[in-house]
């Protein structure tokens, strides 16, 4: 009888986890909470955001990035980051789910 018991109470936190966020399957990420998942605007963030949210984009090319919007406008669309020297369309691609508008 508690051999019958404990198998319930096992089943039983076995269900409960298995349905907590936590280890959900569709939750998992092998990046640091909040990094893919986290988005710039690149027509409004200063350069020390989009450094530290962009992949492959530090101060130097975030400045540039500031002082070629500064200096042109918005950008319409990811392809208009080539426009900015340093920036290649493989860095775009790197950072394409991370960039708003």
């Amino acid at each position: 009888m508690n051999s019958i018991k404990w198998m319930c109470a096992v089943f039983a936190t076995f269900l409960v986890l298995s349905s907590s966020p936590l280890i959900a399957k569709d939750n998992v990420s092998l990046a640091p909470a909040g990094v893919e998942s986290q988005q710039v605007d690149i027509n409004r963030a200063d350069a020390h955001t989009l450094a530290d949210t962009l992949k492959g984009i530090g101060m130097k090319r975030a400045n540039a990035i500031v002082a070629y919007r500064d200096a042109n406008g918005f950008f319409a669309g990811a392809e208009d980051l080539q426009k900015v020297k340093g920036v290649s369309a493989a860095i775009i691609q790197k950072n394409i789910d991370r960039i708003k508008f």
